[in-house]
């Protein structure tokens, strides 16, 4: 079945939901979220788009835009078209960040935008990222309490429409739309970058990739102990970069995660994937390796 056509006229309001290629990550530190806001406060601009919310996660983003000039299409695929090239570029990767064609809603229901204004500013906290939506840096409700318009939202648009609601708490299970209740908007000092990021790596997901990683290790035919040791021999290091390769690029792992189990720093990690990107472009068999790996894990 074909897909269904889009309402791409000008003057919309859209919930869009943007996720990463096989679910990977699409922000890897704090540069990338705010390359991803540059691009998204010049392209709002360029199209004279009004921005009601945004909350970028660490795989995945959700946008309600109303569109201006230009429609949606054009506005998502130039913001998308520039966040790959800068990631690619600045990560030594090639080939798609994001997944497929981005998922688009056309809302009109006043009550449902303030849901939605709420729903996606809660993101966050369902993942257990934070305690309050306010603490996390990269949404909009920092600006929805601080009343401001700036670059990138002018909550003036929308405030009128908010009822008080409370966010959700974390929950392991699917999320679902925030409930009405009190909400205490007690502003904090906002987390640094590196707590937002390393939140992420909780107990399950450092159990999973424990075992990944020592998955990898015997696909690899080497003692997991050794890769995680101090061991920089040629073989050892090259195995350690693939399996971190597969861990973040193709099992969809956070860096610090990863850095985790294999007892390194986040940045060592990132300078194992950018150092091996280049060879797995170059080198067939290194490639072929990668997949085999991650079809096995």
């Amino acid at each position: 079945m074909g897909r269904r056509p889009r309402l791409l006229a000008p003057g919309l309001i859209y919930h869009v939901a943007a996720r990463g290629n096989r679910r990977q990550d699409i922000f890897l530190d704090h540069g990338d979220y705010r390359a991803y806001l540059t691009r998204f406060a010049r392209y709002r601009a360029r199209h004279d788009a009004s921005v009601w919310a945004y909350c970028l996660m660490p795989n995945h983003v959700h946008l309600f835009i109303r569109t201006g000039r230009v429609p949606l299409s054009h506005f998502m695929q130039g913001l998308q078209q520039s966040y790959t090239q800068y990631f690619n570029l600045r990560h030594a990767t090639v080939g798609h960040v994001f997944q497929g064609r981005y998922k688009a809603s056309v809302c009109a229901d006043d009550a449902y935008l303030a849901t939605l204004v709420h729903y996606i500013h809660a993101n966050p906290v369902r993942a257990g990222f934070v305690a309050r939506p306010e603490l996390y840096l990269y949404s909009s409700q920092a600006t929805y309490l601080r009343g401001r318009p700036t670059a990138l939202v002018d909550p003036g648009q929308v405030g009128a429409l908010l009822r008080p609601m409370a966010p959700p708490q974390p929950t392991s299970g699917p999320p679902t739309e925030p409930t009405s209740r009190p909400l205490d908007v007690l502003a904090s000092p906002p987390e640094q970058p590196e707590q937002v990021l390393g939140s992420r790596a909780g107990k399950p997901l450092l159990a999973n990739a424990a075992r990944a990683m020592e998955e990898c290790a015997r696909q690899l035919h080497v003692d997991p102990t050794v890769i995680r040791s101090a061991d920089r021999s040629w073989g050892v290091s090259a195995a350690r970069a693939l399996v971190a390769f597969t861990l973040v690029r193709r099992l969809g792992y956070p860096v610090r995660a990863v850095a985790d189990v294999l007892r390194r720093d986040p940045t060592a990690v990132s300078v194992l994937l950018h150092r091996l990107a280049p060879r797995l472009v170059s080198e067939e068999s290194l490639a072929a390796a990668a997949d085999r790996l991650a079809r096995n894990v």
